[in-house]
């Protein structure tokens, strides 16, 4: 649970700085700023809770979340075993965090098959820990998978998927580290 939600406060913390460095200042007297972003409504019930801000963006966390409406799931799949427990979405950018029963090593088969058309920027596996960045339809994305042991789950995922490109060239074939 450690491991989880540690995660979800590193997810947290990085949507918070694109939300703070996205806030324009027009009026600097006395510190008053009239474009900030702004907190415009708060739901909670007992599986999720979710926030969302004047600019559109939104965070959702708790036992049972809801994947964003817009959420490209065409161009970059959800794990049909995905348990989701926090989704963040900001500027046409999406953060999932979920938690499977299944094997790392099955999760990560499904997202080498279900990217395969990527362009892969960096792939990594250490221990049960899978990293993988790159380019897909338009989208940046980052997964990382691990092992978690939370409440009977055996892996966390997270997805962080960002409209463009990173501007970096694909890895050459057989450079990948294994």
């Amino acid at each position: 649970m450690k491991k989880v939600l540690a995660v979800i406060l590193v997810l947290v913390v990085m949507f918070s700085f694109l939300i703070i460095g996205c806030g324009k200042k027009n009026n600097e007297t006395q510190g008053e700023t009239s474009d900030d972003v702004k907190v415009s409504d708060v739901s909670t019930n007992l599986n999720e809770t979710e926030i969302e801000l004047s600019d559109g963006s939104s965070i959702s966390y708790g036992e049972n979340v809801s994947i964003p409406e817009d959420y490209p799931k065409d161009e970059f799949p959800i794990y049909k075993n995905a348990k989701i427990i926090s989704a963040m979405k900001q500027n046409g950018g999406f953060a999932l965090v979920f938690m499977s029963k299944d094997e790392v090593s099955k999760i990560v088969d499904y997202y080498k098959k279900a990217l395969d058309d990527a362009k892969i920027l960096s792939e990594v596996q250490d221990g049960t820990a899978f990293v993988k960045m790159g380019e897909i339809e338009g989208y940046s994305f980052m997964l990382m998978i691990d092992e978690d042991d939370t409440d009977g789950f055996k892996s966390v995922v997270t997805i962080s998927l960002t409209e463009g490109s990173f501007g970096m060239p694909a890895m050459p074939e057989g450079v990948m580290p294994e």
